[in-house]
């Protein structure tokens, strides 16, 4: 069960020279590039991609050849959470989260006051056209 994620997360890959790039891993498939590991030589590291995207690591414990890394995933649709094991050439999931802007909330907001003004508008419609027959009833 712990190899396996709900969904695809980041995680991060590291050249010899230290760097690190954010590739999307499934359980499914082996996503490292050559002569990358997905051990980290420092213990956290971020990138900013623009205003809404971002990508940060950090290594929570240390083992001889394995680690536990923490990936933090932003964009401007949502932000996901991944902790997993790493050692040179594996990875093993432990958790994972995603938090999404949900549009249903505001949508149905919206709604709702859109609703209470066409309620309005037809209730002055009805008293508008009470108004005109009262006065043609009297002539």
């Amino acid at each position: 069960m712990r190899k396996e994620s709900l969904f695809p997360f980041e995680v991060a890959v590291f050249q010899a020279d230290g760097s690190f790039e954010d590739i999307s891993y499934t359980a499914d498939r082996d996503v490292r590039p050559a002569n990358t590991s997905y051990l980290a030589p420092v213990p956290n590291g971020h990138k900013q991609y623009n205003e809404y995207s971002s990508f940060s690591y950090q290594v929570i414990e240390q083992r001889p050849q394995q680690q536990l890394i923490q990936t933090v995933s932003k964009d401007d649709e949502r932000t996901t959470w991944a902790t997993y094991v790493a050692t040179h050439d594996s990875i093993m999931p432990l958790t994972t989260r995603i938090y999404t802007f949900d549009f249903m909330p505001a949508s149905a907001a919206a709604a709702f006051i859109v609703v209470q003004f066409l309620k309005c508008f037809i209730r002055y419609l009805i008293w508008r056209n009470q108004i005109r027959l009262s006065c043609a009833v009297e002539y």
